[in-house]
């Protein structure tokens, strides 16, 4: 489901978003909470609006970001019970750290 940039823009204003989504990327340089070489599946529960749940998925670059999508859809991150992990390493050989 799409929403529109009104919808979450006051929460921006706010700052009631959870920490994970003030990773940065300005003029497509990484702020300083990215480690390059890793992508980030994170679950934010009530992102929008109360009882909806985000999943978020992000790279440094495509590769890293293909490696998490590539992993979620694989059933490989089914195990991890923190809200958020941090991949790098490869399908075949991933790391998988819990934040």
């Amino acid at each position: 489901m799409f929403l529109p940039i009104f919808k979450i823009f006051p929460k921006f204003l706010s700052g009631s978003l959870p920490s994970f989504l003030y990773f940065t990327c300005a003029g497509g340089n990484p702020g300083p909470a990215w480690t390059p070489g890793a992508a980030y599946v994170k679950v934010v529960e009530d992102a929008f609006e109360t009882g909806k749940i985000a999943l978020v998925v992000a790279g440094t670059n495509a590769a890293d970001t293909r490696l998490a999508t590539s992993l979620l859809s694989q059933g490989k991150l089914e195990d991890q019970t923190a809200s958020g992990v941090k991949v790098s390493g490869t399908v075949t050989a991933p790391v998988v750290t819990p934040m």
